[in-house]
């Protein structure tokens, strides 16, 4: 093969074509002495320099050679060495405890707690229609969707933090949906518009900042209420009726005669809308996107 390719360089250069092909392989130099091609010895040279012999120019060649790996350990641990990307977290997680929300106070927290709300989770896994008859009169259900909102965007959403997150519900965002239902240059202006001229810290919302949620709202998680809460309902036991003392004949049967049996409720009003029946994942997501997360909040 190697004969075959000097044969075609010597054809290729008997057409006009100059070519230059350099080798520091003796072998190789014999080949083309073969084919009537001399080689020309770099060493030969005409120059006021001393003429170098290949003994003394040898160890240069391979000192040339044994710089190529170095630089390519050194180009490979640059790039190594090279500061990655820091990607967000989700500032709330299921089982955070329910102060990590900072819109409560020290008396909210305490109602919640004396209600079983104490985890993020457990406060997503109820509407606010079914939490506020067990609150105060002062705790309404709007204010108490406004929390879940909060509490929604901050563990769903990389890199919002509860105060941020209490701010784009005031901006009228209280899902995930609402960030990704708007291109980018219609949700900076809704926030900038709305946005105070305090002093810098490390909650303060740039254009940077609400780029990133943008990019982490199209991967947002979402929420699943835990499965013992459905099963926590009881079935309702019938209503105690007054006896009636009849006399028993041929023209009753004995499945006549049997105790009803009431049946239980499969499916009550604080379950997920998507465990409602003909209703899967994406029916529930579009719900969801209008504000319907129960069953209870479908009926109404």
């Amino acid at each position: 093969r190697t004969q075959a390719a000097i044969e075609t360089l010597i054809s290729v250069a008997n057409k006009g074509q100059q070519i230059l092909f350099f080798t520091c392989h003796l072998h190789l130099t014999r080949l083309f002495e073969q084919q009537g091609q001399p080689p020309v010895w770099l060493t030969e040279e005409s120059s006021t320099q001393e003429t170098r012999s290949p003994v003394t120019s040898q160890p240069q060649v391979q000192s040339e050679l044994q710089l190529q790996p170095a630089f390519k350990t050194e180009t490979s641990t640059a790039v190594l060495d090279a500061p990655q990307v820091e990607v967000p977290v989700y500032e709330l997680e299921w089982s955070s405890p329910i102060y990590r929300l900072s819109s409560l106070s020290q008396f909210q927290i305490q109602q919640l707690n004396q209600a079983g709300i104490n985890s993020i989770a457990q406060f997503l896994s109820q509407s606010a229609d079914q939490l506020a008859p067990q609150l105060p009169e002062e705790i309404s259900a709007g204010l108490i969707f406004e929390w879940q909102s909060q509490a929604r965007l901050a563990s769903c959403i990389r890199g919002i933090k509860p105060q941020q997150a209490a701010f784009l519900v005031q901006c009228g965002i209280t899902e995930p949906g609402d960030i990704t239902g708007m291109s980018f240059p219609e949700l900076w202006s809704l926030i900038a518009s709305s946005l105070p001229t305090d002093t810098l810290n490390e909650t303060t919302i740039t254009e940077t900042r609400v780029q990133q949620w943008y990019q982490s709202a199209h991967q947002a998680r979402k929420f699943h209420p835990q499965k013992p809460v459905a099963t926590e309902q009881k079935p309702q036991q019938p209503v105690p009726q007054e006896r009636r003392e009849y006399r028993r004949d041929s023209s009753h049967t004995d499945s006549e005669n049997t105790k009803p049996i009431t049946p239980p409720f499969y499916l009550n009003r604080s379950m997920p809308v998507e465990q409602a029946p003909s209703i899967g994942p994406k029916t529930a997501q579009r719900l969801e996107k209008v504000g319907i997360f129960s069953v209870s909040d479908f009926l109404e």
